[in-house]
């Protein structure tokens, strides 16, 4: 059995207050982290989305 860790279960409380937040929606999530970012003036959301590329068949 795992032992209880305190700061992955408060990142747990976290990532499940926004998603309640924000009904769940990753878009929205980005969105408003974003907003908080310039706000405050420092880095929250620190990398561009990524495009994942279809293979191509061989």
């Amino acid at each position: 059995m795992k032992r209880p860790d305190p700061i992955i279960d408060e990142l747990h409380k976290v990532r499940e207050n926004l998603g309640r937040r924000f009904g769940f929606d990753v878009r929205r999530i980005g969105e408003a982290l974003q907003a908080s970012q310039s706000k405050q003036g420092h880095r929250v959301v620190s990398r561009p989305a990524r495009r994942i590329s279809k293979k191509k068949a061989s």
